[in-house]
């Protein structure tokens, strides 16, 4: 039986009958400062083989035709050293390709960095906040701080640092325009404990803030809806380093994630703590999410990588249900470009995976453990084009195919490959030689997919 399914797969393959595009995603926040060598990465995966094709202004400067260990980030990904010294101090437009041995194509978004070799762009102005004695009035400096946020970063400047002193900050309202060129970071004082400072999340109408080090948190009342950080429909942008993000009244109370209203997110490191949702940010690297009560991840447009979950379940909160990642949309709309890679989930009373009208999105290196029962299924529906599970393991967990005749919600797989995944049970679909857009393989090495064919292409 395993030789037959893989002689099936093999000739699907030669044919040419599999054209889904790679599925890749930046493993960079972007806008930052650099200088020296600066190891951009991408995540890419797909079963012809993928190689990563980057340009900068451009013009290609760069090949990795193979994935391997990023230094700066620690993943292994497709890599490009981009040497500053090449390149004048400024904006660098860098683009990738991600390419497979049968030529299928995926261009993503351009990515912009700056070279700042010197140091010398952006303001290199500091300022500093005292929410309980400061004075807007005074000019922010250490000895005369400002009380708000608002006249922090206006003090500080496009690319300067603010610095917090003890007490709530309120994120609300904090101004300072939609169209800043770089980070201004906002950081604790020298000297300041990490539990003396909280920001307060609002809607602070400005873009390319930086949090360092930062508890951040929002506050629900029953049947409340609130967020720690709004967005102003796409237009901003905002990095959370080592930041955490909790609900003060715990995830029992209210519904509450870290992002709303289109924020741009970028998250490395730091936690999620006693809210209903983590973070849907951009680009979510190194990040442990606990004591939720909703989904882990959901929905499309992000990277999920070397991230953590424990404790998600929906009991005794104002949740239906629980998932470590959720992706649902109405027909004729889809839900794409979701990759989870990495990902340990522990102790996840939920779904582990869940959705309908998803497509070119990739579930790689995931170890889940949650009951079994009826409840808390991994469950699909409707369209499912263009999706990767490799190297998946589901404890204690069915999954299910929607696929009853008497049902409008039968699952539409397309160019769907599931490559070493093992659950508790797979019920719903009976073809899984890829004949009606489902291929079920039993190896992979998640680089390359498959093992064995990526062995005869040799």
């Amino acid at each position: 039986m395993k030789r037959a399914v893989f002689s099936i797969v093999a000739a699907l393959l030669s044919a040419g009958l599999f054209a889904g595009r790679p599925v890749a995603r930046w493993d960079v926040v972007p806008y930052q400062q650099i200088d020296g060598t600066f190891r951009i990465g991408v995540v890419a995966f797909h079963e012809h083989g993928v190689q990563v094709e980057f340009s900068v202004n451009g013009k290609k400067a760069w090949t990795a035709k193979r994935a391997s260990l990023n230094k700066r980030t620690g993943v292994v990904e497709h890599c490009f050293p981009l040497k500053t010294e090449k390149y004048a101090d400024g904006p660098v437009t860098v683009t990738a390709v991600a390419v497979t041995d049968g030529e299928e194509k995926y261009e993503l978004a351009p990515l912009t960095l700056y070279v700042d070799r010197g140091g010398k762009l952006g303001s290199k102005k500091s300022s500093y906040v005292d929410p309980v004695n400061g004075n807007d009035f005074a000019p922010g400096t250490k000895d005369q701080p400002v009380q708000s946020l608002k006249l922090g970063v206006q003090r500080a400047g496009d690319g300067g640092t603010v610095y917090l002193l003890p007490g709530k900050h309120d994120l609300k309202l904090t101004g300072g325009g939609l169209e800043r060129t770089y980070w201004t970071t906002l950081k604790r004082a020298p000297g300041v404990g990490r539990d003396e400072v909280e920001i307060l999340g609002g809607r602070s109408g400005t873009d390319k803030l930086k949090f360092v080090d930062l508890n951040m948190t929002c506050e629900a009342g029953p049947g409340d809806f609130r967020v720690v950080a709004d967005g102003e429909g796409g237009k901003t942008s905002a990095w959370f380093d080592g930041c955490s993000f909790s609900n003060v009244t715990g995830r029992e109370t209210g519904h509450t994630k870290p992002f709303g209203n289109g924020l741009r997110a970028y998250v490395t490191g730091g936690t999620t703590q006693n809210m209903t949702d983590g973070p849907n940010g951009e680009l979510v690297r190194g990040h442990a999410i606990s004591n939720i009560s909703g989904e882990a991840f959901g929905g499309g447009g992000f990277l999920a990588v070397d991230c953590t979950v424990d404790n998600v379940d929906a009991e005794g909160t104002e949740t239906i249900e629980a998932f470590l990642y959720q992706g649902f949309e109405q027909p004729p709309r889809w839900v794409s470009d979701a990759i989870l890679y990495n990902i340990r989930a522990m102790g996840c009373i939920g779904r582990c995976f869940s959705g309908r009208q998803l497509r070119d999105s990739a579930f790689v290196n995931i170890a889940f453990r949650g009951p079994g029962n009826d409840l808390c299924t991994t469950k699909f529906a409707l369209g499912l084009e263009n999706v990767i599970f490799a190297r998946v393991r589901i404890e204690g967990q069915n999954w299910e195919w929607v696929k009853q005749v008497s049902m409008r919600e039968n699952v539409k797989p397309k160019e769907v490959r599931l490559f070493d995944v093992k659950a508790g049970m797979f019920s719903g679909y009976g073809t899984t030689d890829g004949s009606e857009g489902l291929t079920v393989e039993k190896e992979c090495d998640i680089i390359s997919f498959p093992l064995k064919q990526r062995k005869e292409r040799k």
